[in-house]
C-alpha cells in the first residue's frame, strides 16, 4: 500500500478504510483548504487480482462526477456569450424540438428536468443521456464545433495540466484502475450499517426490485457496471461520454474545482486575510504546500459563477428516489457534521466517486475508488468517514 499524507494524523481514517475492509481495492483523496493542497492520499490496488498497486498517477473512471466537468464546459460557453441557460435548446439545435421537446431550455436539460413527462414539472436523473446532450450543446455552440472531449482538453486539461480526460488516449489505458462491483453481501453489509439513510434505502430498493434506476442501468448493454462490468474494456475509454466515462485522478478534479471555487469573490477576500494572519503568526519555517494562484475571472466571470451556483431546485428524483438540489449541471448535497450543516456543491458518481466544493469554508475535495460501493458517492461509507475526519480538523463555520 502506498500513501502520501500531508495534513495530519487525523487522516489515519483513510488507511482505516483499508484495514477494516471497507476499501476492497484502491482509492485516492485530495483536499484543498484556503487555496492550499493539504491532503493528497492514495493507496490500495489499481487491480487487486494481479497485485497492481494504486500509484500517484493511477487513473479511475469518474462515473457521474464527469457531469461536473461537462457543466464547466457549458458554463465557459455561457461566459463567452455563446448561449444562455434560459435559451431554448432549439435556438441552436432545431431538430431537438420534435416530439414535444420544443420548449425545453438549456437550464432544464442540465438540471435533469426533461425526462419522459412534461418538461420542467419533475426531476428525473439523466444518468447517461446527459453526456450526449451536453456534447451536442458544446458542438453546436462552440465556434470551432469541437466535441465536448476536445473542448474540455483544450480549454481546461491542457491549459492547467490536468490529468483528466473525456475520451482517454489509447496509449494511457495502462494507467486505468480495474473496477469491481460489490457483491450482494457487500451491499447488504454496507446498507445494514446505516439503514436510516433514506437515499441509500431508495437506491437499494430500486436496484433490488428493478425500479426505474435499475431499468436505466440496463438500458445500454455496453455501459454495464452493476450486475456485470463492461467498463474495464479499454475500447470504451476513448468514448467521449460526458455523463459517466470521464477518466482521471482525484488530484485533477480537485485542482480544477479549486480554481472554480476561487472565482467566488468573498472567498478570495477570506483567503487573503487568512493567509496574512497565518504568515504573521508563524515563526518557524514549514514545508511549503502547493498553492493555486490565478487571476479572478480566469475560469469564468463573477456573473457566470453566480448563474452556475444559483437557482437550484430541490425535488424528489423520480429515477433515483433521492432528494437532491440540482442546478445547471451541478448538485448541492447537505452534509451534517456535529451540529453544523454544510452545503457541498459539485457532483457525485456511482460507487463512491465525488467532486465537491464548500464555498463557505473554502474547501475543495475529490474522492475516487475502484472497489465500487453501494449507491452514489454521497452514500459511500468510506467517503462519509473521510468527510467527518476532514471537518473535525477544519472546524466548519456555523
Amino acid at each position: 500500500m502506498a500513501f502520501c499524507l500531508i495534513l495530519s494524523s487525523q487522516f489515519q481514517y483513510f488507511s482505516a478504510n483499508f484495514r477494516e475492509g471497507w476499501e476492497r481495492e484502491g482509492a485516492s483523496f485530495v483536499v484543498y483548504h484556503n487555496g492550499r493542497k493539504v491532503v493528497d492520499l492514495w493507496g490500495g490496488y489499481a487491480d487487486k487480482e494481479c497485485e497492481r498497486l494504486w500509484k500517484k498517477d493511477t487513473l479511475n473512471v469518474a462515473f457521474s462526477s464527469t457531469k461536473a466537468m461537462a457543466a464547466l464546459c457549458v458554463a465557459r460557453l455561457v461566459d463567452q456569450g455563446r448561449l444562455r441557460y434560459d435559451d431554448l435548446v432549439t435556438r441552436f439545435w432545431p431538430e431537438f424540438g420534435k416530439n414535444g421537446k420544443e420548449n425545453i431550455t438549456v437550464r432544464w436539460l442540465l438540471g435533469h428536468r426533461t425526462p419522459n413527462w412534461p418538461p420542467g414539472t419533475q426531476t428525473g436523473y439523466h444518468a447517461f443521456t446527459y453526456g450526449w446532450l451536453a456534447d451536442q450543446i458544446v458542438r453546436r455552440v462552440d465556434p470551432k464545433h469541437r466535441s465536448i472531449g476536445v473542448y474540455f482538453k483544450e480549454e481546461f486539461a491542457e491549459k492547467y495540466n490536468l490529468d483528466f480526460h473525456i475520451g482517454l488516449p489509447r496509449c494511457e489505458s495502462y494507467r486505468v484502475s480495474r473496477l469491481t462491483s460489490p457483491t450482494f453481501w457487500d451491499a447488504v453489509e454496507e446498507y445494514a450499517r446505516k439503514p436510516s439513510d433514506f437515499n441509500l434505502s431508495r437506491f437499494f430498493h430500486q436496484m433490488l426490485f428493478d425500479g426505474l434506476l435499475s431499468k436505466v442501468g440496463h438500458n445500454i448493454p455496453w455501459i454495464a457496471f452493476v450486475k456485470r462490468m463492461t467498463l474495464n474494456n479499454p475500447d470504451l475509454y476513448g468514448i467521449e461520454q460526458a455523463a459517466v466515462l470521464g477518466i482521471g485522478t482525484s488530484r485533477a478534479m480537485a485542482e480544477l474545482f479549486e480554481r472554480f471555487r476561487q472565482e467566488y469573490p468573498w472567498n478570495l477576500l477570506v483567503d487573503a486575510v487568512f493567509n496574512s494572519f497565518r504568515n504573521y503568526k508563524t515563526k518557524t519555517k514549514q514545508k511549503p504546500k502547493q498553492t493555486i494562484h490565478f487571476s479572478v475571472g480566469e475560469l469564468m466571470s463573477p456573473a457566470t459563477f453566480k448563474q452556475l451556483t444559483s437557482d437550484y431546485v430541490l425535488q424528489g428524483d423520480i429515477v433515483t428516489g433521492a432528494y437532491v438540489a440540482r442546478g445547471q449541471g451541478l448538485m448541492i448535497k447537505k452534509f451534517h457534521h456535529n451540529n453544523v450543516t454544510i452545503d457541498l456543491l459539485g457532483h457525485s458518481g456511482y460507487g463512491g466517486q465525488n467532486i465537491r466544493v464548500d464555498l463557505k469554508n473554502n474547501v475543495t475535495l475529490a474522492y475516487m475508488s475502484n472497489g465500487l460501493k453501494l449507491g452514489f458517492g454521497d452514500t459511500a461509507r468510506t467517503y462519509i468517514r473521510l468527510l467527518h475526519s476532514l471537518y473535525d480538523v477544519i472546524d466548519p463555520s456555523e
